[in-house]
């Protein structure tokens, strides 16, 4: 189940889910070009900062930036 959804740019969508991952699709593509893994329960919520970082929320009571566009985590 999809949790939450979050436009990155013109070509590039993220979608957060009860599954604990993130998905960064690359819409041209019709693909997925990241799969983001590391939170321990449900991912709720997801925001894009001014600077480009990606914000993820989740049931585990962490909060993770990622560098959506390398596909990898900034800071837990």
């Amino acid at each position: 189940t999809v949790t939450s959804l979050k436009v990155l740019n013109q070509t590039h969508l993220a979608s957060a889910s009860f599954d604990r991952s993130i998905l960064v699709w690359d819409l041209s593509r019709r693909s997925v070009v990241f799969n983001l893994t590391n939170h321990t329960s449900n991912v709720n919520f997801l925001e894009l900062m001014p600077n480009g970082t990606l914000i993820s929320v989740s049931s585990d009571r962490f909060i993770i930036l990622w560098d959506w566009m390398r596909g990898i985590l900034i800071r837990r």
